[in-house]
């Protein structure tokens, strides 16, 4: 039997790197929308003052004010350019 001359080394293929682990949010994530809403304890109706007064603005305005926070979630302040608004 006559010796094997193929270099065993470059046989394997590279093994490639595991995806980081995050221990956090990333401020790369996409953003929730949230609405301020006050405690229990300071008013029992627990009012969201900011959602009360978009919801009594015209059709067109609340769609474009929407628009405008659902643009801000999904790319996140700092790489939100602005879009127009």
């Amino acid at each position: 039997m006559s010796p094997d001359r193929r270099d065993r080394r470059k046989a394997t293929t590279p093994r490639s790197k595991a995806p980081p682990v995050r221990t956090a949010p990333s401020s790369d994530d996409a953003h929730a929308i949230v609405f301020f809403r006050r405690h229990a304890d300071d008013a029992p109706e627990q009012r969201a003052p900011g959602r009360e007064a978009l919801n009594s603005y015209p059709a067109g305005v609340r769609a474009k004010m929407r628009a405008a926070l659902v643009a801000v979630a999904i790319a996140p302040p700092k790489r939100f350019a602005g879009g127009g608004y």
